[in-house]
């Protein structure tokens, strides 16, 4: 898609109680928080009517240049702006909305786990079956 915007680049944010990173890449916006510490900072920055709109605005213009905007904390992606997305009900109910919320994403951040690429996502359960005693030869009897 030809954009009537070109910008690539990294910009950092800092605002009281917090810092954020902006970095623009091809057709996404990433908006990246350290933590959710600091990404509560920046909600409490304006009122909530002016970050709704401030919000709406921001998905009307990534739409029409055709970019889309993802806020992640800790690395994981919480939500997306622009694009085809729509908000849903606890986005609506939080005064977020047009930000596509991914739940369970920001109750994991919310929590303050961070996934990596190299922690598969689930219960820390080790697959190492070798040091296991409880096989035919062993006995609970000591």
């Amino acid at each position: 898609m030809d954009r009537p915007l070109d910008i690539e680049g990294d910009f950092l944010l800092e605002f009281e109680g917090g810092q954020a990173r902006l970095e623009i890449r091809d057709e996404v916006v990433d908006l990246h928080f350290p933590n959710a510490q600091s990404a509560l900072a920046a909600m409490r920055q304006v009122s909530p009517s002016t970050r709704r709109n401030a919000l709406r605005h921001a998905d009307a213009q990534l739409r029409a240049v055709g970019l889309v905007g993802h806020v992640r904390v800790g690395g994981r992606s919480i939500a997306q702006l622009g694009g085809t997305v729509r908000a849903g009900l606890i986005a609506r109910m939080l005064k977020v909305d047009p930000l596509a919320l991914k739940l369970f994403s920001v109750l994991g951040a919310w929590l303050g786990r961070n996934r990596t690429a190299d922690t598969p996502p689930g219960p820390d359960i080790s697959l190492d079956r070798s040091s296991r005693t409880d096989g035919p030869d062993s006995s609970s009897d000591g």
